[in-house]
């Protein structure tokens, strides 16, 4: 068993800054737990703590219902990977894997030369790294100097591994290989992680669970499936998703949901929501992009709307469609369509149980 608890965890630095505000989540043994958030949420430095490199202010840190906030980095088992890789300049592939055996060696008679070097050939077999063992950093690729970095966590045989936006300096198409190299190893061997990025594609695509950040504040945590269908919030709602989540803010009358601003209309019979929203109440509506549909609709519960393209982007397996209503542009997404263009007039439509609604704090409602 290997599992991490933080328990109402915060950290307030000496300038009074509260960089992380009552935080409390688990990763249970073998979980993939993913840190998610703009710059400045918190996320790091919750990773920080978790390695000892920060003290904790207040709340609890558990490592399989141990208490360990006082424990030196050292003494929690932790392989940690960075955005640096931090490999030595100065050693060989070979080298770097060996060096945490190597400084166990001094204290751990039972690791010879001889295990420490089998140990490292298959790890770099694993790696696909056994033709580079003899190359220096400088000679390798930003890709392989990961799988380094992962190859010297790995073989110290963590309790938990640690990851700190390990491909942010990548190129798209390496980050997603990477991606993929990195779930199949923590699989494998089956170690508890946590991981931290900004982006949230990496968060949905590898998370078994997400835990949102914003302002040092945990917003949601809650598995990619449920953090995208239903998030807890107005800012959950608009980080995750790509492309972003349309809303439109508004009222409620007797008879109509009315946008700000706007003739964007949606009768309330459709809705069902009689006995949920109060009348003359405002609030705000989101609506995922590929909810949108070319083409009209009359079946009971789907509204119907036209309106104006203002851009088309294509992305070879789909297409992007803004337009505006009120003062916001909003996207579609669908399947590419060479017939539509900027400044074309088309017929939309949407099921209205693909609604989330919310309240002017930005909570979820409805």
């Amino acid at each position: 068993m290997a599992k991490i608890e933080l328990k109402n965890i915060s950290k307030i630095f000496p300038n009074g800054v509260e960089a992380v505000k009552n935080v409390s989540f688990s990763a249970e043994d073998g979980e993939f737990i993913v840190l998610v958030g703009p710059s400045g949420c918190g996320k790091t430095t919750i990773l920080r703590m978790i390695a000892g490199l920060e003290e904790i202010t207040e709340g609890e840190l558990l490592f399989d219902g141990k208490i360990v906030n006082n424990f030196e980095p050292k003494a929690r088992n932790i392989g940690m990977v960075f955005q640096e890789y931090a490999l030595y300049p100065h050693l060989t592939v070979f080298e770097n894997i060996a060096f945490p055996l190597n400084i166990l060696k001094k204290t751990d008679k039972s690791l010879s030369k001889e295990k420490i070097k089998n140990q490292v050939l298959e790890i770099a077999e694993q790696l696909e790294l056994t033709q580079l063992l003899k190359r220096k950093p400088k000679e390798l690729s930003g890709g392989q100097r990961q799988r380094v970095a992962l190859g010297r966590a790995i073989i110290r045989q963590p309790n938990f591994f640690l990851f700190d936006e390990p491909l942010s300096n990548l190129d798209a198409k390496l980050r997603v290989l990477m991606r993929q190299e990195i779930i199949s190893l923590q699989r494998k061997y089956g170690i508890t992680s946590i991981y931290v990025t900004h982006d949230q594609t990496e968060a949905m695509t590898m998370g078994t669970k997400i835990a949102v950040m914003k302002d040092g504040v945990l917003q949601q945590f809650d598995t990619p499936f449920e953090i995208y269908n239903n998030p807890a919030n107005i800012f959950v709602a608009d980080f995750i998703g790509s492309p972003q989540i349309n809303f439109f803010d508004g009222i409620f009358n007797e008879t109509h949901f009315t946008e700000n601003n706007s003739d964007f209309k949606i009768d309330n019979s459709s809705l069902n929501i009689a006995k949920k929203i109060k009348n003359h109440s405002k609030y705000i509506l989101a609506l995922r992009p590929e909810n949108i549909k070319i083409g009209k609709n009359f079946d009971y519960g789907f509204v119907n709307f036209s309106t104006v393209v203002e851009n088309v982007e294509f992305l070879g397996n789909e297409l992007i469609i803004y337009f505006r209503t009120g003062n916001t542009s909003k996207r579609i997404k669908t399947f590419p369509n060479q017939s539509i263009k900027v400044g074309d007039l088309i017929d939309c439509h949407f099921n209205t149980n693909s609604l989330l609604f919310f309240s002017q704090e930005g909570a979820r409602g409805g």
